[in-house]
């Protein structure tokens, strides 16, 4: 989703334009922004036909956008990027190598952390637990990956009566659902 940010829209295209996976699409919806926006998403939808824009004629906010991106997806998995996000080239190879590693898993995370003697073994196992997300918003937003069809069969939605922390109350929804989840633990950073 996108709303008036012009000046970093390009950058984040971009960024997902020059991934190493190249098995994607790119579905960008443009919420009622007033800031040549539209011009900019029309001319990247020209060139690269993997990218869908959606525009709505008024801005209704995040979490009415990021339910309708959720509903147009075509693929199995949804991968979160938001216009003021940066990913790095082999974000989307990494965490699709993850997915097929693990199929069982509806909630994917990448966790940027420094390996030390201290934590390694638990960075090798992937078994570290999440902080209570119920107290805090444990995890961040960008870069997350999640099953397209766990969160329809649950129906589960942003509820747009939040300004902010919409993300919390999904992920909330999700784990409240049964939703299984993982931490890809890695050195490089994949998104920013």
């Amino acid at each position: 989703p996108t709303y008036n940010r012009i000046a970093l829209l390009p950058r984040v295209i971009e960024s997902i334009l020059n991934q190493t996976e190249t098995d994607y699409e790119l579905v960008i919806l443009n919420d009622g922004s007033q800031d040549g926006t539209e011009q900019i998403l029309k001319q990247y939808q020209k060139e690269y036909p993997h990218i869908r824009v959606i525009t709505l004629p008024e801005n209704k906010g995040v979490a009415h956008a990021r339910n309708i991106l959720n509903q147009q997806a075509k693929g199995d998995y949804i991968a979160i990027m938001d216009s003021d996000d940066l990913a790095y080239p082999f974000w989307l190879e990494k965490m699709h190598s993850f997915i097929l590693e693990h199929p069982d898993i509806d909630l994917f995370i990448p966790k940027k952390e420094e390996f030390t003697d201290e934590n390694l073994d638990d960075l090798q196992s992937l078994a570290r637990p999440l902080k209570n997300i119920f107290f805090g918003n444990s995890f961040e937003n960008v870069g997350n990956i999640f099953k397209r069809e766990f969160v329809l069969e649950h129906n589960i939605m942003y509820n747009p009566a939040y300004s902010c922390g919409e993300d919390w109350d999904f992920w909330i929804q999700m784990l409240l659902n049964g939703a299984k989840v993982r931490s890809l633990y890695h050195i490089e950073p994949l998104v920013m």
